[in-house]
């Protein structure tokens, strides 16, 4: 099971950012809470601050785990993709950016707009879990 960390970044408006795949090809053109692939050694705090650095060039105070989503293979292997509640380091001028060619395009939404976006598979289960999240920021965060 390759595990995957999410960060649901939510900004002092009370929206949550999303970035826009350019790849993988079968990810191409939806959109995702931004975050990576678990490196050996690293907790979810540590992917999603390096992640989101190397991505999007954004620092971030990373709190709880909000839920995870599961998609098993043919193999018994598969992805396990969970989102934490997040939230800029500098909460008064974040200003992430597309810088490594994996999203061409970020956003801020409310809750309310999630469910207009074209997610990717494995981001659509965890909206319920994200809004509730903005809806009680300080109920995961330090």
């Amino acid at each position: 099971m390759i595990e995957v960390c999410a960060a649901a970044v939510r900004d002092a408006e009370g929206r949550v950012l999303v970035a826009r795949r350019v790849r993988p090809a079968h990810l191409a053109g939806l959109w995702e809470f931004p975050g990576g692939k678990l490196e050996p050694g690293e907790d979810g705090a540590a992917c999603l601050s390096r992640e989101l650095d190397e991505e999007l060039r954004l620092q971030v105070v990373v709190g709880d785990a909000l839920a995870a989503a599961v998609e098993n293979d043919a193999d018994g292997g598969g992805l396990r993709l969970t989102v934490y509640a997040s939230r800029p380091a500098d909460a008064v001028d974040p200003r992430p950016e597309p810088v490594d060619g994996t999203h061409d395009r970020i956003r801020w939404v409310h809750g309310s707009e999630l469910e207009t976006l074209e997610l990717a598979p494995l981001d659509r289960p965890l909206v319920a879990a994200v809004r509730a999240f903005l809806d009680a920021p300080d109920d995961h965060l330090s």
